[in-house]
């Protein structure tokens, strides 16, 4: 029996794509949800008027239970005119809140009006990192002003987006950056309120019949956001297939790169190992002269602080006689030994190599050239003092010629001044130091 074949992510896509065109489709034409809040139901009405703050303006009530007042505006000295109705969400005599945030726009039902000029509609949100719910000030007033005359068949829309915070109250209670745009996730009242620049002595009769919130039953957020996870799914199993499939016919070739790889370093590290070699004098283990030259070169291109370099050469004195006397083995256990001595007392600015035979060069990096001589003798003193026992102690000496660089002046030049030093020195009795 065959398995049943899976359809192939061409075909997922296609399905997917379609719908989602049908879920679009139903999300812009389908009906929007509507929640009505009415007076006496969920909504405590209150009246307030400037004279409560010692202005003459008044609000009263002509009908409690159809949520009609009549506003009276008046000026008085000191004090803004204003007057309104607050409408407060209660259950049971209980102050509670509601979620407007889950919806888009509200339908404001209002009446009557006369010459009323402006309408203000403030909508309180409380949250507990400024406000509490017992005091109504403290909560956020959202607020939106229109002109009395936008109302048409009684009611006027009005988009939570066209709301704004006051700045007296964000002032007032000094409220943070990232808490000042308007909310509605917590509303716990709102109120509506007479205002403009015309003042009438005649009471103007408001009725307030209803509000109703109207949204999309899914937020568009959700919706985008949903379709969005769902296709990341999709292409994320379509890439990761790809990915599959490219990865099992890389394989081999990837192994072959890691043997490539593996036996390039193994090429890499032998041929560090010989540039060492070709560099270190094999008796001694100290530089010869390939990587003596290598360091002279790094030292005079990068002289830029002003220092003095310089050079010593020396060699040992009567070498060919030891050799004569007591065997070349002799004599490379004297190098050897000259090479471990010297060393000890170089610093690690300055390099030691065997230029040849018995011939050896120090190159020095000083402060001030008057070291140089200093340096020089020092090495001489040392030598002097080495002792090799045999059927008896050989003393050996060396005679040392010393020179400083010039100003960009080259090793050649430098090297066959202190090379004349070091015959200067020999000619004068050897075991002598010699400055040229």
């Amino acid at each position: 029996m065959k398995k049943p074949r899976l359809p192939n992510l061409g075909q997922v896509r296609l399905v997917a794509f379609a719908t989602t065109f049908f879920i679009l489709l139903v999300y812009y034409l389908a009906p929007l949800k509507e929640v009505v809040l009415v007076p006496h139901d969920r909504l405590e009405p209150e009246l307030f008027a400037d004279n409560l703050a010692g202005g003459k303006s008044e609000a009263k009530w002509l009908n409690y239970e159809n949520t009609e007042w009549e506003c009276t505006k008046r000026q008085f000295e000191g004090v803004s005119a204003f007057c309104g109705a607050a409408f407060n969400l209660r259950i049971k005599n209980k102050l509670t809140t509601f979620d407007f945030s889950a919806y888009d726009f509200m339908y404001l039902y209002l009446s009557g009006g006369g010459t009323i000029e402006k309408v203000k509609v403030h909508v309180r949100n409380h949250n507990p990192a400024y406000s509490t719910l017992e005091t109504v000030e403290s909560q956020k007033p959202n607020t939106i002003a229109f002109r009395y005359k936008e109302l048409e068949n009684n009611r006027v829309k009005i988009s939570f987006n066209e709301f704004t915070v006051g700045d007296w109250w964000l002032e007032q209670y000094d409220i943070p950056r990232n808490l000042i745009a308007p909310e509605f996730d917590n509303i716990t009242s709102f109120s509506i309120e007479a205002t403009g620049t015309i003042l009438f002595e005649q009471p103007q009769r408001l009725r307030f019949d209803k509000l109703v919130l109207v949204g999309r039953w899914v937020s568009t957020y959700t919706l985008y956001f949903s379709i969005f996870s769902v296709w990341v799914i999709i292409l994320g199993v379509d890439s990761g297939k790809q990915i599959y499939h490219f990865y099992r016919r890389s394989v081999t070739a990837s192994k072959r790169v890691e043997y490539l790889t593996d036996y390039a370093h193994t090429l890499q590290k032998e041929s560090d190992k010989y540039r060492e070699l070709s560099a270190v004098d094999p008796l001694t283990g100290i530089f010869n002269r390939a990587g003596f030259a290598n360091r002279v070169e790094g030292v005079l291109s990068g002289r830029t602080d002003g220092s003095s370099i310089g050079l010593i050469v020396f060699d040992i004195d009567h070498f060919k006689k030891i050799n004569d006397s007591f065997g070349h083995d002799v004599g490379d256990k004297i190098l050897k030994d000259l090479a471990g001595a010297v060393s000890k007392i170089l610093r690690d600015s300055d390099t030691l190599a065997r230029w040849g035979g018995e011939e050896f060069v120090v190159l020095s990096v000083m402060r001030s050239g008057k070291n140089l001589i200093q340096i020089g003798e020092k090495i001489r003193q040392i030598v002097q003092a080495q002792k090799l026992v045999l059927d008896s102690d050989i003393s050996i000496t060396i005679s040392v010629g010393l020179t400083l660089f010039s100003a960009n002046e080259s090793f050649e030049k430098a090297f066959k001044r202190a090379d004349k030093a070091l015959y200067q020195a020999k000619s004068d009795g050897r075991n002598r130091s010699v400055v040229a």
